[in-house]
């Protein structure tokens, strides 16, 4: 018997972006299939069905979204960064159990550096600074996050302006530390 998990990630960009995740996960196609809404690493299971039917629920539910509450779909091959904690809860019920990461790696205990996700710090940050993390299906990525007043809310009016605060918003999160990817293991 084969499990398939289907997830669709909707995101909205206020102050602070706010993150919903739908997930449909089904252990026999032609009988029944959950879909659960994952929000800030809490699930709450939706409705019980068919796949067929959970699909149409998940596309009515985005689409309520879109037109009522500013959710978007994440354009083509955008990360949707959260924090760690909510980042496991979705590797986790996507059907992920451990994460490859090389700290961890040593050729007498652990040559491949797996960790189990539940017990995995994530990535340290330098300076004080934070980090946030996508998952993207087969990985993590985990990226340092600019701190609330890093001062770059600017409008640019012209090109020269936009790539001097692009430049500024690189090294402010080059001083917290490196852009990094980590492998997932069922």
């Amino acid at each position: 018997m084969s499990t398939r998990r289907i997830l669709h990630t909707l995101l909205k960009q206020t102050h602070g972006d706010e993150v919903r995740h739908l997930l449909i996960h089904s252990v026999d196609s032609s009988r029944e299939t959950n879909l659960s809404q994952l929000t800030a690493a809490v699930q709450i299971p939706i409705a019980t069905g068919t796949e067929y039917e959970m699909g149409q629920r998940a596309e009515t539910l985005s689409q309520d979204w879109i037109d009522n509450e500013g959710f978007r779909f994440p354009r083509e091959r955008e990360l949707v960064f959260e924090p760690l904690k909510h980042t496991i809860v979705l590797a986790t019920a996507i059907g992920n159990t451990g994460v490859y990461d090389p700290k961890y790696q040593n050729i007498q205990r652990n040559l491949t550096g797996k960790v189990p996700l539940s017990s995995w710090p994530g990535v340290t940050a330098k300076n004080g600074g934070a980090y946030e993390y996508a998952f993207d299906g087969m990985k993590i990525v985990a990226q340092p996050r600019l701190p609330p007043n890093h001062g770059l809310n600017l409008q640019p009016k012209t090109n020269e302006e936009f790539l001097v605060v692009l430049q500024k918003a690189v090294a402010l999160r080059d001083a917290i530390g490196p852009t990094v990817e980590f492998l997932l293991s069922e």
